[in-house]
């Protein structure tokens, strides 16, 4: 999760409520998912696979369409070294084959409708701007930065998707982890 309280994260909230709102889709905060895990994967395990891991830089690769309801319309993380290494590390720490498509990735609109359309409104109407070299800025920003790794359980609609667990990330590469979502 990037930081909750950082102008990028209100502007791109703005931007996911506007597309909600507008298409009477689901209502989320920004995050950026890493990873898909099976129900068979902890708690304690992905605390242990995120011990010692610092913040990561995320920079918006691309804007893009998917052929899911989670992955309607969403911003791609350019691949850069951090975020596979971390990727790679986790999945291999966990025991599991990093095999999902799309990820990491920031979502922005949750449908099944429309998906070309919103990507093209995106763009005129200026939410959406290339960077030329390669990457876009998506409502004001160009990244942001991993400060926390949420575990969720996302049984049902979204709006009924529950916290498992929070790990605040810092920059020796400690963690903090929110025992309010442990416990409840």
């Amino acid at each position: 999760m990037p930081a909750s309280d950082s102008p990028s994260t209100e502007a791109l909230g703005k931007l996911i409520d506007s597309i909600a709102q507008e298409r009477r889709s689901p209502l989320f905060r920004p995050h950026v998912t890493l990873a898909s895990l099976p129900d068979s994967v902890t708690i304690e395990q992905v605390a242990a696979a995120l011990l010692l891991e610092p913040p990561v830089p995320l920079a918006f690769d691309d804007i893009c369409t998917g052929k899911t309801f989670y992955q309607s319309v969403f911003i791609s993380m350019r691949p850069s070294f951090e975020i596979l290494a971390l990727r790679q590390r986790v999945h291999e720490k966990l025991g599991i084959e990093a095999k999902t498509p799309h990820f990491p990735h920031m979502s922005l609109y949750y449908g099944d409708t429309d998906r070309e359309a919103i990507v093209d409104k995106l763009k005129e109407e200026g939410w959406v701007q290339n960077i030329d070299g390669g990457g876009v800025i998506v409502g004001a920003t160009s990244a942001v930065e991993a400060m926390e790794v949420w575990m969720m359980d996302c049984s049902g609609k979204p709006e009924d998707w529950n916290m498992i667990m929070r790990v605040k990330l810092d920059v020796v590469g400690l963690m903090d982890i929110d025992e309010r979502a442990l416990n409840g």
